[in-house]
């Protein structure tokens, strides 16, 4: 009855081990891009300093900015507080927007915001428009103030063409109470997503 009871116990186990690591559908697809993922982390969100016995921390968690079901995969590099946002974008991988411990992210449904410092007298928001999980548009915001003048100057791109400041404020304003801090309640080691026996 012992050997029942062990038996039982381990299979038990078993089961629950195994159901926590089968990885979703799309933590499947970004665990075929784990290598390309961490090259563009690392490429967009450089660590500049780590103290003495430090090393890189990281963590993944899965959030629905556009509202399609399919989950985008948000990446935080614990120590050093960088952190970036990626999408599906059909079959092939896409970098939605990057963090580090000066700048901030924001998201109103499926926009997300990042802005920060850009530089002596500089500050930058870019804006990224998901629709079904891929970046459709692009916007970008370089606020500059002018010594002159004692005046910020806007230099505001939308898909790669130069618009004025004007039209971008009306469909892009960081300062709209609608852009939010992304939020996620479960986060898991980024390790999960190269284990070798993923199912």
């Amino acid at each position: 009855m012992r050997k029942f009871f062990f038996l039982l116990t381990a299979v038990a186990l078993s089961v629950v081990l195994n159901a926590q690591s089968v990885l979703s559908a799309d933590e499947l697809f970004y665990s075929q891009h784990i290598d390309e993922i961490m090259q563009k982390f690392n490429d967009e969100c450089p660590v500049l300093e780590l103290g003495d016995g430090e090393g890189q921390i990281f963590q993944y968690g899965l959030v629905d900015f556009d509202g399609d079901g399919i989950k985008e995969l948000w990446v935080n590099e614990i120590v050093a507080e960088n952190g970036a946002f990626f999408c599906r974008g059909g079959d092939s991988l896409e970098i939605i927007a990057t963090s580090w411990s000066k700048s901030y992210i924001s998201v109103n449904g499926n926009i997300v915001c990042a802005s920060g410092p850009a530089g002596t007298g500089a500050f930058y928001v870019s804006y990224s428009v998901l629709e079904n999980s891929s970046v459709t548009h692009f916007a970008t915001d370089l606020q500059i103030y002018d010594l002159g003048t004692d005046k910020i100057r806007h230099e505001c791109e939308y898909d790669g063409n130069e618009v004025q400041w004007k039209w971008f404020k009306k469909y892009f304003n960081i300062n709209n109470k609608k852009f939010v801090a992304p939020q996620n309640d479960e986060w898991f080691p980024l390790e999960r997503l190269t284990w070798k026996d993923k199912q």
